[in-house]
């Protein structure tokens, strides 16, 4: 049950994370304002992740919050789920373990999720994984002709 419980919360989150996070890259004005901060690392490091403006460390902490609230997650399970949060995020930004959040940070236009299970995840069902790319040119190409000032 645990095990239901954990991955019901991961599904959760990365839906929370996903829709704010694309949202960020596709408005100019959130973008340029809010999340071009997190951007300027483009060779993310472990502490990287807390490198934002003060509103969008606020959007994350509530998409890691909020769904073990909406799954129902056990009281003794919630302390678990946020460590194990906490801790994925520093290793999808030092680029050792979870090489997807490396290409996001490179190309932008590509990896918006959080999620790491195979073909349950928000990247694979609206096809904004970095390898559901055409060729691996595309994200890069996606990324300048894009409504975003990235510079």
């Amino acid at each position: 049950m645990i095990l239901f419980y954990m991955t019901l919360t991961v599904l959760y989150t990365d839906i929370c994370f996903y829709i704010p996070h694309r949202l960020m890259h596709n408005n100019r004005l959130l973008f340029n304002h809010i999340h071009k901060v997190h951007h300027d690392i483009i060779d993310s490091y472990a502490i990287s992740f807390q490198y934002c403006h003060t509103i969008e460390a606020v959007i994350n902490e509530i998409t890691v919050s909020l769904p073990p609230i909406l799954g129902c997650l056990p009281n003794e399970l919630f302390y678990l789920w946020y460590i194990t949060a906490q801790v994925s995020v520093c290793l999808c930004h030092c680029g050792y373990i979870f090489k997807n959040h490396d290409n996001h940070h490179h190309y932008k236009m590509c990896e918006y999720g959080i999620s790491g299970l195979p073909y349950i995840n928000m990247d694979y069902l609206l096809k904004t994984k970095y390898i559901n790319m055409i060729d691996k040119t595309r994200c890069v190409s996606k990324n300048t002709k894009s409504n975003v000032n990235l510079n």
